[in-house]
């Protein structure tokens, strides 16, 4: 196989902290190979919400940018459910007590699941989800309220 004469693009569109991260990493595996194009064509947006009544044991969270929604929140649990290692790091930095699943929605459900988590859960998520975590655990016997 002949090797590229140029670098290959690669364009980033995520938001701009995630984007600059995944650059950073692009270029320390694979240099001057890639030519990185950021162009971050989503942001966060954090909707006025209200977080229902009652007395909740811990916050779902499947996202850094949740971990974010959820410190603006009065009324979110200070005890966190967290999808991975990253998401988990974000959450105790905001001052949560973060357990991370270290992994994916399927590991996130199994953890919650397997620690008995006994009480209201509260589901932070964005419009666009993936992995039906808050089905996954009302099926399981743990209706999160979303």
């Amino acid at each position: 196989m002949t090797p590229q004469s140029r670098a290959i693009p690669v364009i980033l569109t995520r938001p701009a902290a995630q984007g600059d991260r995944f650059a950073a990493d692009l270029r320390a595996r694979f240099g001057d190979t890639v030519q990185v194009i950021l162009s971050p064509l989503i942001a966060p947006v954090f909707p006025s919400v209200t977080v229902p009544d009652g007395d909740f044991r811990a916050v779902v969270l499947t996202s850094e940018t949740g971990a974010q929604a959820a410190a603006r929140l009065p009324g979110v649990p200070r005890r966190a459910w967290c999808v991975g290692d990253r998401t988990a790091a974000a959450a105790q930095a905001l001052g949560f007590e973060a357990q991370s699943a270290a992994g994916d929605a399927d590991a996130l459900v199994g953890a919650i699941v397997a620690a008995g988590e006994a009480g209201r859960l509260i589901h932070l998520r964005g419009r666009d989800s993936r992995g039906e975590v808050a089905a996954r655990l009302t099926a399981a016997g743990l209706p999160p309220q979303r």
